[in-house]
């Protein structure tokens, strides 16, 4: 029996105690050890020059490419190209492109003496056969920090009183509490599992009564509870709302900031450590230098210029048990082709575009992806919509909502899609409910056909 099954087994008050457990152990994890020297350095490191950060990332290279060297995958690698130049960044050019499907099932050969005792994570497999991704301790507590160095701009931390919502089910039987109490961690937990409508009144007056100043999870759950916050007109003391794992669009962070009253604070990392991107009171995105390198490479597999949607090749100076190096993480971004009066000199993102591997594929206009953009043309009565391809001309688009939509608002949405993909045909079907994956995580666009990128 696992230790879900068995939690699942216990009354409330008994996985209570279990969460509050946990909670200790994830303190320490995150803030313990080397926890306090990182985040003094990172607040040292936050307004720094170019030229020092140039300095910090030439060090932070060299300390990764040693570790990598002893890793199975690198270690060759890494002596030829030495062989050439010892500066850290002619080095970084030289690595070649570290693909996904050249470190699934192999995650071993990249395992580096560092690995020992190391931190253990599991990607979501969402994309196919789940990562195993090894991360030291240190280089974990590094990432707290930087992630703590945000919510201090926001006047929180991580003793602030924290409503969280999870992609893990945390009720069992009948239950008709969504929530659990993390005492160690200031936090209360809640389903996104059991967002219906009837279930309303009973997440709204514990949110209420826990008042949070702090509020964090996935945009699509928080979307809703923002709804629900704002249709009965309620006031919480919410300082921010931290959204991760999914792409927020400017609908949803205008509904959830509407809703809590209060800044959504946006930031990108991943299960694989990539380097972090977070940001600032102004409002705009920055790329955490102290944590990596990011490339970005257009369609041509050329630099992006500002302003041009790009994949990000990821070098994350977190990743010493694990190296992955110019790493094509699948996710896509836009450089700003503004910069930022906050007084950072980092880069600043304009746009994180979210995954990139589900994508369509259709005879006329070959691969498709971010249709998101159409759906944007839905009226607000809309709560979900979703759109599925079964062969390469056949897509079923979903849509949840508690009225039956005029024909000309379906037509304006049907041709801006058709735009897109090309001579298709588009089923409408309307639906109850549109459910998470199995992860928690809402896609907007779901692919069965089987497909090779």
């Amino acid at each position: 029996m696992n230790l879900n099954t068995l939690y699942s087994k216990f009354p409330g008050f008994i996985q209570n105690i279990g969460v509050s457990a946990y909670g200790l152990v994830r303190e320490y994890r995150r803030f313990g050890g080397e926890y306090k020297n990182h985040f003094k350095r990172v607040i040292d490191t936050e307004f720094c020059s170019r030229e020092e950060l140039k300095r910090y990332q030439s060090n932070e290279l060299s300390v990764l490419f040693k570790a990598a060297k002893t890793s199975k995958y690198y270690s060759g690698i890494l002596n030829e190209i030495e062989k050439t130049t010892t500066d850290p960044f002619e080095i970084l050019k030289k690595m070649p492109v570290l693909e996904k499907d050249s470190l699934r099932g192999h995650e071993e050969d990249f395992y580096t003496e560092e690995a020992k005792g190391a931190l253990v994570f599991h990607t979501s497999g969402s994309t196919g056969t789940p990562l195993n991704i090894k991360m030291c301790k240190s280089d974990f507590r590094l990432r707290m920090a930087l992630l703590e160095r945000q919510k201090q701009r926001f006047g929180v931390n991580h003793k602030s009183k924290h409503l969280t919502f999870v992609g893990k089910k945390i009720t069992s039987g009948n239950s008709k509490t969504f929530w659990r109490y993390n005492i160690f961690g200031h936090q209360l937990v809640m389903s996104v599992y059991d967002l219906a409508e009837g279930n309303r009144d009973l997440y709204i007056s514990k949110i209420v009564k826990y008042n949070p100043e702090v509020v964090e999870g996935y945009p699509s759950a928080l979307g809703v509870i923002a709804s629900w916050l704002k249709a009965g007109n309620i006031k919480l003391k919410t300082r921010c709302v931290l959204v991760t794992a999914e792409t927020l669009s400017d609908e949803n962070k205008k509904v959830i900031e509407e809703g809590f009253g209060c800044p959504v604070v946006n930031y990108y990392g991943s299960t694989e450590g990539a380097t972090m991107i977070t940001q600032c009171e102004k409002g705009k995105l920055h790329i955490d230098d102290e944590s990596g390198i990011i490339e970005f490479v257009n369609h041509n597999g050329e630099a992006a210029a500002p302003g041009e949607e790009a994949e990000m090749l990821i070098t994350s100076f977190t990743s010493k048990a694990m190296p992955l190096i110019r790493y094509n993480i699948r996710d896509m971004a836009i450089i700003s082709t503004e910069g930022c009066t906050c007084g950072r000199c980092s880069t600043v993102i304009s746009e994180i575009i979210g995954r990139t591997d589900d994508m369509f594929v259709t005879p006329e206009k070959g691969h498709v992806g971010r249709l998101s953009t159409s759906l944007k043309l839905l009226p607000g009565t809309v709560r979900r919509a979703q759109i599925h391809q079964y062969t390469p001309t056949d897509f079923t688009l979903l849509i949840e909502s508690d009225t039956q939509l005029e024909a000309q608002q379906i037509d304006i949405v049907l041709a801006d899609l058709k735009d897109k993909l090309g001579k298709v045909k588009i089923k409408v079907e309307y639906v109850n409910h549109i459910p998470d994956g199995k992860n928690g995580k809402f896609r907007s666009q779901i692919n069965h056909c089987k497909i090779v990128r």
